[in-house]
């Protein structure tokens, strides 16, 4: 059986930095929610897919792991080049790097929960959308 940090890994490794989104059912339960994206493993595919259409070049690495029972703890990295629309703000073929912490908890082999935070500021003075001078 797989430990609930290889199912994180393994989701945030093939879905989100390979980009196979066909993958998700494998990773994501039926009740896992997104909020106004839905539930499952449909929702999360979009949810990566969204990204993925913003920043076709998106790697995300995995760069801290905490394991207690069933909730994981991850810290990622994550980098690309805005060539699509992303949250309202065209393409501006610029390069970012912004660091993600996820919580998960994990149940019969799947994610049943999850929250992410990003830094969505250093993102969007990255991209430009806000200001570098802007602090």
């Amino acid at each position: 059986m797989a430990t609930a940090r290889s199912v994180v890994t393994g989701f945030i490794d093939e879905v989100w930095d390979e980009g196979r989104l066909d993958r998700a059912a494998a990773y994501i339960a039926a009740e896992y929610d997104l909020g106004t994206l839905g539930r499952g493993p449909a929702a999360s595919a979009t949810n990566a897919r969204v990204f993925r259409e913003a920043f076709p070049d998106l790697s995300v690495r995995v760069t801290d792991v905490i394991e207690q029972g069933s909730r994981v703890a991850v810290w990622m990295q994550l980098s690309g080049t805005q060539a699509g629309d992303f949250r309202g703000h065209p393409a501006s073929n610029r390069h970012a790097v912004w660091d993600e912490v996820g919580f998960f908890t994990v149940d019969d082999g799947k994610i049943v929960a999850g929250r992410c935070l990003a830094d969505m500021f250093g993102l969007r003075k990255a991209l430009g959308i806000i200001p570098a001078a802007m602090h």
